[in-house]
């Protein structure tokens, strides 16, 4: 029988179900060498302006020697945040849905849509709350990171 874990990315640490959560938040930034060639590197967002994006990096890793099953990773975008679209990505299989209401309901991008003035219309991501993902497996001693890119409003 596997396990099945269900956690909230809130804070980093070691769940129940022996999954480890590390979260990280990162910029890219065009760095020098002594040779002056450039490069692009992830640092730490340290200090982020209206205008910037920020990669958000959650790391799940499984400490046990199962399998384990149906991982569920949720992280909501802060109020300050603009989710850049398609930008939700998973290193294994998983799927991907979002939120528009604060993670009370969750659908994949294409099932989301919002009342404007009389219709219903497909909701735009900077509408997203929360992304959620539902990682198929974690195998033991195996890491999986899922990643979005926000924008500072």
């Amino acid at each position: 029988m596997k396990k099945i874990a269900l956690l909230c990315i809130v804070v980093a640490g070691l769940s129940a179900s022996g999954i480890e959560f590390v979260s990280n938040s990162y910029q890219e930034r065009v760095v020098k060498d002594e040779s002056g060639k450039e490069s692009i590197k992830l640092l730490s967002a340290t200090k982020v302006l209206p205008g910037d994006t920020v990669i958000y990096v959650n790391s799940a890793t499984n400490k046990t020697a199962k399998t384990i099953d149906h991982v569920l990773v949720t992280n909501p975008i802060s109020e300050h945040m603009e989710y850049v679209a398609y930008s939700a990505q998973c290193s294994t299989e998983c799927t991907i849905l979002f939120s528009i209401d604060g993670g009370k309901s969750y659908a994949p991008a294409a099932e989301l849509f919002v009342k404007q003035e009389d219709k219903m219309v497909l909701a735009k991501p900077s509408q997203y709350t929360t992304v959620r993902w539902n990682i198929d497996t974690v195998a033991p001693s195996s890491t999986t990171d899922v990643t979005f890119r926000a924008k500072l409003k």
